[in-house]
């Protein structure tokens, strides 16, 4: 299946969150995917709703904030990352593998819209495929 997306701007929480406790993040996705993640993900709006049913996943804990109480320290929770290859629209030739990550509890909740996708990658996708807010890629689920 193929997902056209367009890229949008974060507010830098996931790269954060990747390093807090010594890049503890990091080496979950590490141990889980055998990749070295860049830390943070690439934000994107799908051009349609993500399947999150549809779609196999590989899932493990993954470090994060306690959500009802942040001032609680972060513990794990369940998290799924969908391979994709990803490419940018305007140059295709360029593709890199990737991950749409997203945990459990945001899926049961509905906390973003389902067309809303963060990606990880063991590289800085805006650099690599030299892309911008704006900018359509294409994504194509594995």
């Amino acid at each position: 299946m193929i997902y056209i997306g367009k890229i949008k701007d974060g507010a830098g929480g996931a790269s954060r969150a990747f390093e807090k406790n010594n890049g503890r993040r990091i080496k979950e996705i590490e141990k889980g995917l055998e990749i070295i993640p860049f830390p943070g993900s690439l934000n994107v709006t799908l051009d349609k709703n993500f399947n999150w049913g549809k779609h196999k996943s590989v899932k493990f804990p993954v470090l994060d904030v306690n959500r009802k109480n942040k001032k609680l320290p972060w513990q794990p929770h369940m998290c799924n990352f969908y391979h994709v290859i990803i490419s940018a629209k305007k140059n295709p030739d360029y593709k890199y593998n990737a991950w749409i990550i997203r945990w459990d509890r945001d899926i049961k909740t509905k906390r973003y819209k389902d067309n809303y996708v963060g990606i990880v990658a063991e590289v800085n996708l805006r650099n690599a495929l030299s892309i911008i807010n704006g900018d359509e890629i294409i994504l194509e689920i594995i």
